[in-house]
This record gives structure tokens, sequence and C-alpha cells, in this order.
């Protein structure tokens, strides 16, 4: 027979607790009315990549994330793009370029840790048509890459005002994604 204190605990503890664990995220192909928001989110995200936003080398990779050319990436038959929305509006953006390169794939700060970046990564990944997918990692995000199953395949390298390590995922690897990011 279960004491009072043994019940109280066990009702409290979040892990005894009936949840929905499924997290509140839609994915979408992304369409070029998303452009100005896919633009913020990366735009907002870069403390995490960028050496300086000041940085006169960088100016290539802001024009490149300016909401024109976002949508001129959505719009072309060379990328494949999706976005994330939750309840407070987008919250996440992925591009796979050619079918084998990774171009983008950025998580609102508040939704980190929440799974996001693997849905995404699983939902451009069944677009994946050749044998590696590279991709051109912040420092910052190099361990969620790796958790998704990509290696390192050169040392962290700076070019045009962002720091960035070049990666590699093999396609008959994609089972073996870990399941927590």
């Amino acid at each position: 027979m279960k004491t009072q204190s043994q019940n109280l605990l066990k009702r409290k503890h979040p892990l005894n607790s009936k949840v929905d664990r499924k997290p509140p995220f839609s994915i979408r192909l992304a369409q070029q009315t998303d452009a100005k928001a896919v633009s913020a989110l990366i735009i907002g995200l870069s403390d995490f990549f960028a050496i300086s936003s000041s940085t006169q080398n960088a100016d290539k990779f802001w024009q490149s994330v300016s909401p024109k050319a976002v949508a001129e990436r959505i719009s072309s038959d060379s990328y494949v793009c999706y976005v994330a929305e939750n309840p407070s509006g987008l919250c996440g953006f992925v591009a796979l370029r050619g079918r084998s390169h990774l171009y983008h794939l950025f998580v609102a700060e508040h939704s980190h840790r929440q799974g996001l970046a693997r849905l995404l990564w699983r939902k451009i990944l069944d677009h994946a048509n050749k044998p590696k997918i590279t991709v051109n990692s912040s420092v910052y995000a190099v361990p969620v890459y790796e958790r998704l199953g990509f290696i390192k395949t050169e040392p962290e390298r700076c070019e045009d005002g962002i720091t960035f390590v070049p990666m590699v995922f093999k396609t008959e690897n994609w089972q073996s994604i870990q399941p927590d990011v």
C-alpha cells in the first residue's frame, strides 16, 4: 500500500504526468511570402555564426539573406525549402541546394533543444538524391550536425566574414541519426 507522500511524489514528478510531448510545430514548403520572416530569422541568429555584422567582407553574406535573395532561392528550382511554424509564427527554415548541399538550417533561439532541427533535417533529407550531403556548419552548430550524422571534412575556415566547418553526411547512414538534438 502506497503512502500519501509516495502518491504525491509520483503525481508531481514531470515524467509521471501525462503531457503531450509532441512539439507544437508544423512544417510546410516555403513560399515567397515567407522570405521576409526567413530573412529576419537568419539575421536574428547571426550572433551564432557571424564574426561581426559590420565586417565589410560579410557584405556578400548579408546580401544573400536579404528578403529578396531568400525569395529568389525559395522560388528557384535549384532549391527545396521548408519553413517550420508554431503558434508564435515562423520558427525554422531549411534549404537544400542541388539536392546535395544543406544550404540553410536555422531554428529560432526560443525553439532550440526541442527537436525542430531534426524534424526539418528529416523533411529535407527526403529530397536528397546524392550519396552524400554537404554543409558548412557554424562553429556553434557543429555538435548539432554531428548528432544528425554529419562528420567534419576540413578544419574551421573563415570566408566572407563567416566562420564555418565543412561537414558531410553520407545518405546511406540516414537511419543512424541519433534521436535527440
